[in-house]
């Protein structure tokens, strides 16, 4: 387990750097799309990863960079995810998940210091909205013309890692929080969470190498 937790420890934030470092290599395939901005996220998740890294001695410092953080992270992808779905119902779900969030992130503060502690509620609800929005798209997306080339969707393999993660890490969050204090079984869902974050990456990887092929076919 030592050289497992050494490996997972190493990687998951290079893989980020790999997976920004792809995205712009392969910016040509995708940026008349709105996920034209996308590189700008994953520098910027590499960026607070290795600061949150670096500052781990000062706790504070770290809670506020991933308080922004998600912020930016679920409203870019909220936006992503109703540029793309078609349906005007799915639309008009995604506003009012939109909404819901914003809400969320006005009222946590009040019950959780923006500067010193995890904004929790905004992480469950902004994810939970999240795969509802992976969701719808991928319901569009399986009565439309573009399933029958799917790997070649640079919008599905990103959703993939998203739906991936955040179904795996949610409730670990919760159980970490809420209900296991011992040492063991906190390191064993540390491994879950960073094999999950490789995962992801993984798919974005795949997504923007699939995405270029097909630009060069």
């Amino acid at each position: 387990m030592e050289i497992l937790d050494t490996i997972l420890n190493d990687a998951y934030i290079p893989i980020s750097g790999v997976s920004a470092l792809v995205a712009i290599l392969c910016f040509s395939a995708y940026k008349h799309t709105v996920l034209r901005y996308f590189p700008v996220i994953l520098l910027y998740t590499f960026l607070s990863e290795s600061l949150a890294t670096y500052l781990l001695g000062y706790p504070e410092n770290t809670v506020l960079i991933y308080n922004i953080y998600n912020l930016i992270f679920f409203l870019f992808f909220f936006y992503v995810f109703w540029s793309f779905v078609q349906q005007k119902e799915y639309k008009r779900t995604i506003i009012f998940s939109v909404s819901v969030f914003l809400l969320t992130s006005i009222i946590n503060p009040f019950f959780q210091n923006f500067m010193l502690v995890s904004q929790l509620y905004v992480y469950i609800v902004g994810g939970l909205l999240l795969i509802v929005c992976i969701i719808l798209y991928f319901l569009e997306l399986l009565y439309s013309p573009k399933v029958l080339n799917v790997k070649k969707d640079l919008l599905f393999w990103i959703s993939v890692g998203l739906l991936l993660f955040y179904v795996g890490y949610i409730p670990i969050k919760l159980i970490r929080i809420y209900f296991v204090t011992g040492s063991e079984v906190l390191m064993s869902l540390r491994r879950v969470h960073l094999l999950l974050i490789l995962i992801m990456h993984s798919c974005f990887i795949v997504g923007f190498l699939w995405t270029k092929k097909k630009l060069q076919d």
